[in-house]
């Protein structure tokens, strides 16, 4: 249960990181549209991928050293504070009026030809 909080709380702060760096993008550049929220679902999709790479591949060879990183209640707990995280930040996301992708396409200039 420690190991679900400990990546949970990690995870809301990388949230709230990406959330303020593309607010100060968003306010340095007034023509960009830096959505954090979108930024953090790429970044939980990327960190659960190498979570699992590195729990069944890497850890797994040596498990006489890494047995308890190798187990699948703890990688379990892991992808369950990732998914946690991502359903808050897209409740977030609802609730501010914005959708994954409708925020990257408002604003967007056509391609000139």
């Amino acid at each position: 249960m420690s190991n679900f909080l400990l990546t949970l709380a990690l995870n809301l702060l990388i949230l709230a990181t990406l959330l303020g760096t593309c607010y100060v993008v968003n306010q340095m550049w007034p023509g960009t549209n830096a959505d954090g929220y979108l930024a953090f679902a790429v970044f939980i999709i990327f960190a659960a991928i190498l979570d699992a790479v590195l729990t069944f591949l890497v850890f797994a060879e040596s498990h006489a050293h890494y047995g308890q990183f190798s187990t699948t209640e703890t990688f379990d707990e892991r992808l369950a504070s990732y998914f946690a995280a991502a359903g808050i930040a897209l409740y977030c996301a609802c609730r501010r009026g914005r959708t994954l992708t409708g925020s990257l396409l408002r604003n967007r200039q056509p391609l000139e030809s």
